[in-house]
């Protein structure tokens, strides 16, 4: 008769078998008591969860440094807005950089505040600040801030006036709305102004 092939390939002896039932029993070690790769899956899961939780908790506290980094800036312009409106002379110029620089109505000046603190202070110049609508912005070592002053000045006698910008015959109060930003840098860890523009923000007219 002719010879006809399986329709499948013969398999052959299952000799993994035989050689496992002759093979000598081997001690198991905690490190083959795991299916195999299981120890590895373990090490991987492992390693995956740390890696994030590190994303997770990464992000809130760089945030947070950030949050912080904003709060001093913010500090230290409402201190020097505050030693303005007191005329605290032994504090004016303490957040100012060496060369620090001021524009307002003019070109860039020293920011030095304290020759004219002094006079202003002798003159009976009064002055009340109420600050508002921060937006501070911090990258390194360097921040910038924006806010609105709604100030309130008193100046009674005509040295006074000229002090404050105002003619000798305009009236002795005055309220005032103006906008300002500061640019801060960072300086043996303490945050300093460097830069600063006032501008005095017109008056809204009534519309008919």
């Amino acid at each position: 008769m002719m010879q006809v092939d399986p329709p499948w390939p013969i398999r052959p002896p299952n000799t993994r078998a035989q050689r496992t039932r002759s093979s000598p029993s081997i001690p198991h070690s905690p490190l083959t008591r795991c299916p195999s790769g299981g120890l590895w899956l373990r090490v991987g899961l492992l390693g995956a969860c740390a890696l994030i939780i590190v994303g997770i908790l990464t992000p809130v506290n760089a945030t947070g440094r950030e949050v912080d980094e904003k709060e001093a800036v913010e500090r230290v312009v409402r201190q020097s807005e505050g030693a303005v409106a007191s005329l605290d002379c032994s504090k004016i110029d303490s957040h100012l950089a060496p060369d620090a620089r001021w524009i307002e109505r003019s070109y860039p000046q020293p920011a030095s505040a304290a020759k004219w603190c002094e006079q202003a202070r002798v003159a009976g110049v009064r002055i009340e600040y109420k600050l508002h609508d921060f937006d501070v912005q911090v990258h390194g070592d360097v921040a910038w801030v924006t806010l609105i002053i709604d100030g309130s000045f008193h100046a009674g006698t005509p040295e006074a006036r000229k002090l404050m910008g105002h003619a000798a015959a305009e009236p002795a109060e005055w309220q005032s709305t103006s906008a300002e930003s500061i640019v801060l840098r960072k300086v043996g860890g303490s945050w300093k102004m460097v830069l600063g523009h006032s501008s005095i923000v017109p008056k809204v007219q009534d519309t008919p």
